[in-house]
């Protein structure tokens, strides 16, 4: 077999790898290696990536000069110190004279960098506009421009037709030929802990839709609203726990197997609220489908944490593209119907939404979100470089960090009140008044705690709308004037939204929070009885 034969170039332009007879190992020029890590220390200090245009290369010579004099003034102060800690007084005055000089070359390189990153931009211009003619997307990682293609049927077609083995409600184990540990002598099925049967007065062997049945019946019998004694409040929410395992099937195949123990990691929300989530916003389904916050009371502990993440992007994958689809067709009735006609029906819908509990907030929401989008949209793709889209961009940004805000408060303040029950609760030598006053104490709490829960929900519904607006505006199942007629229609339909909400706002006494919870739960009492009835 020959050797490698020696490939090593006599004239190593640009840092070109050579190799020995004895060893297949590359070399590299210094010289190359030395402005490699010259320009990377650039890199890092400044801004120095391909502007898309004219407009990102002024953006990008901006940060460097802010880069610059931010650098170089702390050089001024911090090198005089770390040199007088090193090397006493004469290490200070050197400190001060190379501080001195990075005050001045460090600012002075930046301004080289931005007029560099400026005239790149005005140089990218033309092709930016030839590039967004063609329809093409550019990649803010990679730096370059790239033909994109997405089709929401496709999409649909794609994802709403595969069948999730994880969602499977079967919970038939006599059928499972390899679990004889769930049968006793005479052919029964046995678990480890029968406690949650006994709490929802069901047998071991109960289907997932008996249970849930079972559940409802028992939790409208002992709710809160119905039953202010201590002890009905107590054993509603044993039957919410009871649910909360027995109503999953993974949760109650580990219940089944270990008992008590498989729920100690197990995480439960409030009784009443997982109630009025899971039976009370159904009506505003198509508007902002099933909650990330119901994904994860379903799906968390009962898998390995990456297995949890999988299977909540991909149920948040299949919601963005069964919203999509209603929102495209909300937009065809308008687009391709008689437009009076339809804005009669629609604003009837939207008014009967209102008038669900919590409808007014959150379709104020997605109202908000559905015009911002929109008008994100037509601003990035119409305006002059884009200038109006980024405003839109940056309301949608301010809106987010407010919300956020207002959940990081409200969290304090939950996480405040539970402290001060709970020590409460530890009391061993509690009385009666004592109880009363913690019971109190937790009912007052209640409009903090479902604020909290709310603006969570919003902050998802924020989200899961950007995605949801995005898939129907970047369809090329359609062409670009019908892209383009979408967006303008739904600020149309958006601005409608918004009127509507904002007369039932000031014609209807809004309930305090409190009240609207209580309000939630009375309704979704209602609907669970015109569906089991």
């Amino acid at each position: 077999m020959d050797e490698p034969k020696n490939v090593s170039n006599s004239s190593n332009f640009g840092g070109e790898a050579s190799y020995d007879n004895n060893q297949i190992v590359p070399k590299y020029n210094n010289n190359y290696e030395t402005e490699k890590e010259e320009k990377n220390l650039i890199s890092n200090i400044f801004s120095t990536r391909r502007p898309k245009h004219a407009g990102a290369g002024l953006v990008s010579g901006i940060k460097s000069v802010t880069k610059g004099i931010i650098v170089g003034t702390s050089f001024l102060f911090i090198s005089p110190y770390l040199c007088a800690k090193a090397e006493g007084i004469n290490g200070f005055f050197k400190g001060m004279f190379f501080g001195l000089l990075s005050a001045i070359i460090i600012p002075v390189v930046s301004l080289g960098v931005a007029s560099y990153q400026i005239g790149r931009g005005i140089m990218n211009t033309p092709e930016s506009i030839t590039q967004k003619a063609l329809g093409k997307i550019w990649d803010d990682e990679k730096r370059e421009w790239y033909d994109f293609y997405y089709n929401l049927d496709e999409e649909a077609n794609e994802l709403l037709n595969i069948t999730d083995d994880n969602k499977n409600n079967k919970y038939d184990r006599k059928k499972d030929t390899n679990n004889d540990e769930y049968y006793n002598k005479n052919g029964n099925i046995k678990v480890k802990n029968d406690e949650f049967y006994r709490i929802l007065k069901v047998p071991t062997d109960a289907s997932q839709n008996e249970i849930k049945r079972q559940y409802y019946k028992l939790a409208k019998e002992f709710h809160p609203d119905k039953c202010s004694d201590l002890k009905a409040k107590e054993q509603f929410q044993k039957i919410g726990e009871a649910y909360q395992v027995l109503g999953d099937v993974e949760r109650r195949r580990r219940y089944d197997k270990e008992g008590k123990n498989a729920i100690n990691n197990m995480q439960f929300i409030d009784s009443t609220f997982f109630f009025t989530l899971l039976f009370g916003s159904e009506k505003l389904d198509p508007y902002i489908g099933k909650l990330r916050m119901v994904m994860y009371v379903e799906y968390e502990q009962l898998y390995k944490d990456e297995d949890v993440q999988r299977l909540i992007i991909k149920e948040q994958n299949k919601r963005e593209v069964q919203l999509a689809l209603h929102l495209r067709d909300m937009i065809n009735n308008y687009i391709f119907g008689d437009p009076d006609d339809y804005i009669i029906k629609f604003s009837q819908q939207i008014k009967e939404l209102c008038q669900t509990s919590f409808g007014h907030i959150i379709l104020e929401n997605v109202a908000w979100s559905y015009e911002n989008c929109a008008n994100q949209f037509l601003g990035e793709k119409y305006s002059l470089f884009g200038i109006s889209g980024k405003y839109y961009k940056m309301q949608q940004k301010k809106r987010v960090i407010g919300t956020g805000f207002k959940f990081v408060k409200t969290l304090i303040k939950t996480s405040s009140l539970a402290n001060q029950i709970r020590k409460k609760e530890d009391d061993d030598d509690i009385s009666y008044e004592k109880t009363a006053k913690v019971n109190k104490k937790i009912e007052d709490s209640l409009p903090t705690i479902v604020e909290t829960m709310l603006n969570i929900c919003l902050i998802d519904i924020d989200q899961t709308i950007k995605g949801v607006c995005k898939k129907v505006f970047t369809d090329m199942g359609v062409d670009e004037n019908m892209r383009k007629t979408r967006a303008e229609t739904l600020i149309i339909l958006a601005k409608i939204m918004k009127k509507i909400i904002y007369d039932f706002k000031k014609n209807t006494e809004i309930m305090d929070t409190k009240k609207l919870f209580e309000d939630a739960c009375m309704r979704a009492c209602q609907k669970q009885d015109d569906d089991y009835i």
